[in-house]
């Protein structure tokens, strides 16, 4: 049986985040995921200040992200096909006591391949294609079993067990104490990343604005680093229980854009249709399993919080973590101080 003081379980940001700060104390750790190969589609994008803050302890943000993503986008507001406000962000902006200027918009995929760069460097790497299947936990610690993808099963013993493993979260599951309670927004949402030409239209698409969009549901538009766009939009009730298709799309465009039935979109890298929750863990913490990110909290997508709140869940997790393997027991603050967090951005 292998010991160890902390097992990972899910090797997202919110995993990577943590092996980083663990790594960065040599805290004796592994992180696993199930899935054999990271996803290469563009999920979570938005970036924080404060999440940048926090990377950059670990790595050079501005080679490894900022230059990979988009800097100084400005948004566009409309209402009801009208627009209200418009931001355009320059070089020349400058924030106070901050090395950044402004969020960036970045893929996940690449997010985690910086992160997965920075613990290389550090010594440490996922374990991919490992689940773990059953996690029992005593006063003593945790006897996890994991399954790995050639068929054969290991033992672990860890002093904690931390589920970054997302909604459906095994750890979560195991934890008897932890309860997940919330709703689901009842309307429907879709989802591409496609190439738009909106050439032809009065609203122009330029690759540094966002557009959001409120009216009879809502639509918002931003760019990618490939030079396509996201169109995140809630669904009408024509298209309802049909397949998602481009049309879909090109309506809602239609129906909130200025001249958007002449924009064309083309080659899409992915169409997703999904419900939004809004979810929270009741605790944190039970006994030695612990949860962070989606795996305690999930809302909705506007802004970019999910992600950001994530990546800091685990740099609060851990420090808290180091400080009571050296036994000095401060881990129990996280709940209260966290669980306020993430009701505020949920609501």
């Amino acid at each position: 049986m292998s010991a160890i003081d902390v097992l990972i379980v899910g090797a997202g940001p919110t995993g990577l985040t943590l092996a980083l700060e663990l790594a960065a104390e040599r805290i004796p750790f592994r992180i696993i995921d199930k899935v054999l190969k990271a996803s290469e589609l563009s999920r979570g994008l938005m970036l924080q200040l404060r999440t940048l803050e926090l990377l950059n302890r670990h790595a050079d943000v501005r080679t490894g992200l900022m230059a990979r993503g988009i800097e100084n986008f400005g948004t566009t507001i409309w209402m009801n096909r009208k627009p209200i406000l418009k931001t355009v962000v320059t070089q020349d902006i400058q924030l106070l006591n901050t090395a950044f200027t402004w969020p960036i918009l970045i893929s996940q995929h690449k997010l985690e391949l910086f992160m997965v760069d920075a613990l290389a460097k550090l010594g440490f790497e996922v374990e991919r294609g490992v689940a773990a299947r059953d996690i029992t936990q005593n006063l003593n610690g945790v006897s996890v079993i994991v399954e790995k993808s050639d068929g054969t099963n290991e033992t672990l013993r860890a002093k904690y067990v931390v589920g970054c493993d997302g909604s459906r979260s095994v750890v979560r599951c195991a934890a008897k104490a932890i309860n997940f309670v919330g709703h689901q927004f009842s309307q429907v949402f879709m989802l591409c990343d496609a190439s738009i030409d909106s050439s032809n239209s009065a609203t122009n698409l330029t690759p540094k604005q966002m557009h959001v969009c409120i009216g009879d549901g809502m639509l918002v538009s931003f760019p990618l680093e490939n030079g396509k766009r996201r169109i995140f939009a809630t669904r009408t009730n024509d298209y309802l229980g049909k397949d998602l298709s481009l049309q879909e799309f090109q309506s809602s465009l239609a129906k909130f854009l200025p001249d958007g039935d002449k924009m064309l979109i083309s080659d899409p890298d992915w169409l997703s249709v999904f419900n939004v929750h809004h979810k929270i863990a009741d605790k944190y913490r039970d006994g030695k399993l612990l949860v962070a990110g989606d795996a305690a909290h999930i809302h909705s997508p506007a802004g970019g919080q999910g992600g950001n709140t994530s990546i800091q869940d685990a740099v609060n997790l851990g420090w808290k973590l180091e400080v009571n393997l050296d036994s000095k027991p401060h881990l129990q603050p996280k709940d209260a101080e966290n669980i306020k967090t993430n009701i505020y951005y949920i609501r």
